[in-house]
């Protein structure tokens, strides 16, 4: 039974040889290289233009006189440029900027304790010197900054006419002014996006918290600010300014890296 069975097979398995042996050759495909993303570097030099809107708040001190003039707020436009460097690693953007503005931001109150004339803020130019840190997603980048600030401003009192609480006149005459340029710190956030590789838009926020300081304000000869008639006075000005602006920059350097 044993050799009539291997007799029945014996062609059956040259068969299933032959068909093997007829069947091609099994190929091995290999995966795909991964693909290289050309993803925005924001590294370079930068330059640009900015403007918008800005304002806060001085209060006055009449050292002098021995008593508060109160506050008013300030508001108007800035309008300047920035330029600057950027570092990046991986989605981490670090960076230097300069930036300096022309400014008209205007304010005036009349104190309650000599409403004879009103105080008058007037702050001319906005300069920072500021380091930058923010993330990118590719051609967004959202950051923060920090750093110093320098800003010139002018102080005047202007005559209201004959008043309760005494003369000032004529109306509109000035009386004593005063002049400073203050160094003070800065933060801010802004956002910013690269519409092409080098034409950069964005938008900023900032806010200087400039203290206090003593003023030495000039007296006309027949007025008196605390010190006596034509005596120079010292009016000690707090301070705290905010500014929002529109940016439009142009970046130097190679705009795009390749990864994986």
């Amino acid at each position: 039974m044993k050799k009539f069975a291997i007799a029945l097979s014996a062609p059956a398995l040259g068969i299933s040889a032959a068909s093997a042996a007829d069947l091609p050759a099994r190929t091995h495909t290999k995966a795909p290289p991964p693909s290289l993303v050309a993803v925005y570097d924001w590294s370079g030099f930068y330059i640009g233009v900015n403007g918008g809107g800005g304002g806060g708040q001085n209060c006055w001190n009449f050292v002098s006189a021995g008593f508060d003039a109160g506050c008013h707020n300030v508001r108007g436009g800035v309008v300047g440029g920035q330029i600057g460097y950027n570092w990046q690693a991986s989605n981490f953007v670090v960076g230097v900027e300069l930036s300096g503005d022309w400014a008209n931001l205007r304010g005036s109150n009349v104190p309650v304790l000599a409403t004879s004339g009103t105080d008058n803020s007037h702050v001319s130019s906005i300069f920072m010197a500021t380091a930058r840190a923010g993330y990118a997603w590719d051609r967004a980048l959202l950051y923060v900054k920090g750093g110093a600030a320098w800003v010139h401003q002018d102080y005047f009192r202007t005559c209201n006419g004959i008043t309760a609480t005494g003369a000032c006149l004529p109306v509109g005459f000035t009386p004593t002014t005063g002049s400073e340029t203050r160094v003070g710190g800065v933060v801010g956030t802004g956002f910013e996006y690269a519409v092409t590789n080098n034409v950069i838009l964005g938008i900023e926020g900032d806010f200087l918290p400039l203290g206090t300081r003593d003023n030495t304000f000039n007296a006309r000869p027949t007025y008196s600010c605390g010190a006596g008639p034509g005596q120079p006075c010292t009016i000690a000005v707090k301070e705290n300014l905010w500014t929002v602006t529109g940016r439009l920059g142009w970046k130097f350097g190679g705009p795009v890296v390749a990864r994986y």
